[in-house]
């Protein structure tokens, strides 16, 4: 695990406890998988796909995009069927792992219900 895991394990959105469990949990909790797209204007790709309604994230990572969608799938489906976006080149897709930095991306964003995961003492 690395130390930065160990280190974020509870999640807070304005001052209030949003998540709590271990990083393996925080990681399992979210519902959609991770989609990184390889696309050759990454720039334009973050502010063009980061305004789609379902989106609610996009990333640089290593030179490719990562999608936080509420359906990243469905999304996949149809960029597969139909690439819409004239001026980024597509060169591909690949499902990922989260990280801590999407869990906290995800609670922060309000993804997921308040106090889903808080375990009460």
């Amino acid at each position: 695990m690395k130390r930065r895991d160990a280190l974020i394990s509870d999640s807070f959105r304005g001052g209030r406890l949003i998540a709590k469990g271990s990083p393996l949990e925080l990681k399992q909790s979210l519902r959609s998988k991770l989609l990184e797209l390889h696309v050759k204007e990454v720039m334009d790709g973050m502010e063009i796909l980061g305004g789609l309604p379902d989106v609610y994230g996009v990333e640089l990572r290593s030179g490719r995009l990562r999608i936080h969608a509420r359906d990243s799938e469905a999304l996949l489906k149809s960029w597969l069927e139909h690439w819409p976006y004239e001026n980024l080149r597509w060169l591909g897709y690949s499902w990922v792992e989260p990280d801590m930095e999407d869990v906290f991306i995800a609670y922060s964003q309000g993804f997921h219900s308040e106090n889903r995961f808080v375990k009460e003492k």
